[in-house]
């Protein structure tokens, strides 16, 4: 729900006086009950300094001192203004504020919903129901995630997502040409040159069915591990 501000209280007042205030409105006009029921019940919010400004000039002088009148009234008006800015400037900070409340509350070692890259597996919550697998579309969805419930699938956004534990372990990454020859004969790993090409390690040295045979100097790094064998 909507927060009521008290301009909002001050607007309705406003409008429910001068409904009232109409002679040709009758008694039974459902506008005119309305408008006796908002005065009735809601209260006139206490007035800001800029009222208070106004209402002070308008009751202490009369026509002898205008000038005085209308520089009270010229400073109501930039008070006035101060004050809308500063109603703005702290609507800023709390939208800021539960912001960052909403970031710092994500569980410790997770990433934001909205940092999973596409196709990565978890287990999440949504809404503080029962964890369920979910992985995420992408960006370019209106509800980038998608969950598996039963044998059904539903969607929804990044906020309404709460991650659990990532269901398929990250892949390796290999940056150093030393660590593939710790690999074992067996292993997979997938190259990220031009077309990803795929290697397997088999007596010291990687063969694809792409590309000749290379030693561990010869991969183009970075590498992705796929598979390795059990030790």
């Amino acid at each position: 729900m909507t927060d009521i501000t008290n301009q909002d209280i001050r607007s309705a007042r406003e409008w429910a006086q001068m409904t009232v205030a109409n002679d040709y409105n009758s008694p039974s006009d459902p506008w005119a009950a309305a408008a006796r029921v908002i005065l009735a019940t809601v209260d006139a919010p206490e007035p800001t300094l800029a009222e208070d400004i106004r209402a002070w000039a308008e009751k202490h002088y009369t026509a002898g001192g205008k000038t005085a009148k209308y520089e009270l009234l010229a400073l109501a008006d930039r008070v006035e203004q101060i004050e809308r800015d500063l109603a703005e400037a702290r609507a800023e900070v709390d939208r800021l504020t539960a912001e960052r409340t909403s970031k710092e509350s994500l569980p410790a070692g997770l990433p934001d919903p909205a940092d999973v890259k596409p196709g990565e597996v978890w287990l999440v919550s949504v809404g503080g129901g029962e964890p369920c697998p979910g992985f995420r579309r992408g960006d370019g969805h209106a509800l980038p995630w998608v969950m598996s419930h039963d044998d059904t699938a539903a969607y929804t956004l990044d906020d309404c997502i709460r991650l659990v534990r990532r269901l398929v372990p990250a892949p390796r990454a290999i940056t150093n040409p030393d660590e593939l020859d710790t690999l074992a004969d067996g292993s997979v790993i997938l190259s990220e040159e031009r077309e990803r090409i795929p290697w397997q390690r088999r007596e010291g040295r990687w063969f694809s069915a792409w590309a000749p045979s290379r030693s561990s100097d010869e991969i183009i790094l970075p590498v992705t591990v796929l598979w390795e064998p059990e030790k």
